[in-house]
């Protein structure tokens, strides 16, 4: 579920996507799913389908963030007259208890509800979609797609030349060849951009110095 999100932004407030609806909601729901199914989150068949979950609810939670900020919006108009009459105290009101209100309407109550049903929602699906149906088939292949998704969108955003696929592919190499975690792997790739950095800099510095030194040539 990370891979398929892990370069997504929110410029100005648009979402495509809720990644937090993907982590409290698709989460339970693909781990209800898995024990229904008899898969293990290990396998890549039950990898998909927790990634195909998380991707329908992902959608699902954008209704719910714009309805949140909707809310909000109330909660603000209640701050611009506070702030008008100089009631300064109450904005603590305003930015840290009213808010609440929005996340229960529009986040708490909709995800219980959704969870609590989603073991009956998970059966009827299950024997509406056989494993060995053809339904099922196509949400494992879609599933095991999706995560191409978001690394390809984020080889589009830092990738300039043929060059920069080495270092991309440097972690994931280190993660299947030596079982490190990405997190390992984030470490070493922090290591070798502080080198660069530093190599980099070395090198506008001594071509700052060698411009110094022809001007002083000039002036001479």
């Amino acid at each position: 579920m990370q891979l398929v999100y892990i370069a997504l932004v929110t410029p100005g407030g648009t979402v495509s996507a809720d990644v937090r609806a993907v982590s409290y909601i698709g989460i339970p729901l693909a781990m209800v799913a898995l024990g229904s199914y008899g898969l293990s989150a290990a396998t890549t068949e039950g990898a998909a389908l927790a990634t195909s979950f998380g991707s329908m609810v992902g959608t699902l939670g954008t209704v719910l963030f714009y309805g949140t900020a909707t809310i909000n919006l109330v909660w603000q108009h209640i701050g611009w007259k506070v702030v008008e009459n100089r009631q300064y105290k109450k904005l603590y009101l305003v930015d840290m208890g009213l808010p609440w209100i929005s996340h229960l309407i529009c986040s708490f109550i909709p995800t219980v509800i959704m969870c609590k049903l989603g073991a009956d929602v998970v059966e009827l699906i299950k024997q509406t979609l056989p494993m060995d149906g053809i339904a099922m088939k196509t949400l494992f292949t879609v599933g095991s797609l999706l995560p191409c998704v978001g690394i390809a969108i984020l080889l589009k955003q830092i990738i300039k030349q043929a060059a920069d696929f080495l270092p991309f592919l440097f972690g994931f190499v280190l993660a299947a060849s030596m079982g490190i975690n990405l997190v390992s792997a984030t470490i070493v790739a922090g290591m070798f951009a502080v080198l660069t950095y530093k190599i980099k800099m070395l090198s506008v510095a001594k071509a700052a110095g060698a411009a110094a030194y022809d001007d002083d040539e000039e002036d001479i």
